[in-house]
């Protein structure tokens, strides 16, 4: 029982260990980008929110996209951190909702790399959609009247920021693929016992 208990502790700590890394991956990320051309490029911050949820599931990914992104947001200091918060979050609840759908069949998504590429672009498009609604009011007078105000011409301006979530949801679910497997064997995550 005594030796449960440990296991049960150790556990514990790497979980939370993983969490305030990824945390800190996430916050360093986010000033790391690749500028494919003037319209697109990859942002890599959400990579801590992948792995964190493929390995312990939806709580931990929104706790590290909620906290990531409230360290980030401290530098602006804005009456919109609520909302740039919110949406990091409601992108993890998406992308956690695919991860629980599959640790309740006993499985996990980096065995199952098309759901998590479909994963990631289901969320990017989300979080694509409701940044560009949030930017749009930031940016025309800072009022939150404006989030419900958002001209159609706008989303065309946008189009070239919904073309680069494609290709950084490929090159994130491919990056998350090797990364989540090697912790996995390093015995951190949740437990997977494989059906006979």
């Amino acid at each position: 029982m005594k030796k449960q208990t440990n296991k049960r502790h150790i556990d514990y700590i790497r979980r939370i260990t993983m969490n305030a890394m990824m945390i800190a991956m996430y916050y360093v990320l986010d000033g790391i980008s690749l500028k494919l051309n003037d319209y697109m490029k990859i942002t890599f911050n959400s990579f801590a929110v992948i792995i964190c949820i493929v390995i312990f599931g939806m709580l931990d990914g929104c706790i590290v996209a909620g906290v990531g992104e409230f360290l980030i947001q401290l530098k602006f200091l804005g009456p919109f951190l609520p909302l740039f918060v919110l949406v990091q979050i409601i992108r993890a609840l998406v992308m956690g909702i695919f991860a629980e759908v599959f640790f309740a069949r006993n499985t996990c998504l980096e065995k199952k790399p098309v759901w998590l590429y479909v994963m990631c672009l289901f969320a990017g498009l989300i979080t694509s959609t409701l940044n560009s609604i949030v930017l749009f009011a930031y940016n025309t007078g800072m009022e939150y009247a404006n989030l419900f105000k958002v001209p159609a011409w706008y989303w065309a301006t946008r189009i070239p920021s919904f073309s680069s979530t494609f290709f950084t949801s490929a090159v994130l679910a491919t990056a998350a693929i090797p990364v989540a497997r090697a912790i996995r064997r390093l015995g951190i995550g949740r437990k997977i016992t494989p059906k006979e």
